[in-house]
């Protein structure tokens, strides 16, 4: 599907109105940003997600070493 054809030619080729591929395109220009945005909002999203996860991780495994020396001291 080449830039080079026309509504008409795409709507010949793929048996629809061509009224309805300009509503298509309409809508696609409108929103394009939105399908895009709404990408980097659910990646940011995941992003956050895991970072809380990791801090989460850090502080038990701090917990543990600070544990593990006490008893490393107490056995020394």
């Amino acid at each position: 599907m080449g830039s080079s054809q026309t509504n008409a030619d795409l709507a010949s080729k793929f048996n629809v109105h061509p009224t309805l591929i300009h509503g298509w395109k309409k809508q696609l220009l409108a929103g394009a940003e939105n399908v895009f945005s709404a990408g980097a909002k659910a990646a940011a999203a995941d992003s956050e997600g895991l970072q809380a996860e990791l801090y989460e991780q850090i502080g038990r495994l701090k917990m543990e070493l600070e544990w593990l020396k006490k008893k490393a001291a107490a056995l020394g």
